[in-house]
């Protein structure tokens, strides 16, 4: 029987990699990682994988989300919430990592925006935060509390208000 040697793609240098995995969706990369611990450890520090994530209120993603958020650590990340009944859990989780989002938009009901986001949200700071977008699906029009953020947001430099007033 013949010895099958190391593939050559696993012996591809990270850098590229890198490039070969850039052109790729997140879902196609969360498979890949399954071809080697070596792409594992590669596509698990790639910006694909980590900095733009999308969270929906659905129990078999959010095991996925939650690797994803781990592997961001610090840098710099966008969240999108969109999910009609997100719940605190997903809230509890945004608030964690407010340190390192640059970029929220959030689409959620107005009883739970006043349940579960605007108690949370008064509790962090936002430091890098540039891009907010707060989408309430139905009216009534709810205040954006002052103090949401600490009252602090430093680096905003876009805010997106739908059903949601500044006073």
């Amino acid at each position: 029987m013949p010895v099958v040697g190391p593939c050559a793609v696993s012996e591809l240098p990270d850098e590229l990699l890198n490039d070969i995995l850039s052109d790729f969706t997140v879902y196609q990369l969360h498979e890949w990682r399954l071809v080697s611990r070596k792409w594992r450890d590669v596509i698990h520090e790639h910006p694909t994988y980590w900095r733009d994530l999308v969270f929906k209120e659905s129990p078999e993603m959010q095991p996925f989300l939650i690797a994803r958020l781990a592997r961001a650590r610090d840098r710099p990340i966008g969240v999108r919430l969109y999910h009609r009944a997100t719940s605190g859990k997903m809230f509890d989780l945004v608030i964690q990592h407010m340190h390192h989002i640059q970029s929220l938009d959030i689409v959620f009901d107005v009883d739970v925006a006043t349940r579960y986001f605007f108690g949370l949200a008064r509790t962090c700071a936002a430091p890098i935060l540039e891009d907010l977008t707060l989408v309430a699906n139905e009216p009534p029009s709810l205040a954006l509390p002052s103090d949401l953020f600490q009252g602090s947001l430093p680096s905003l430099r876009k805010l997106k208000l739908v059903n949601i007033s500044l006073s």
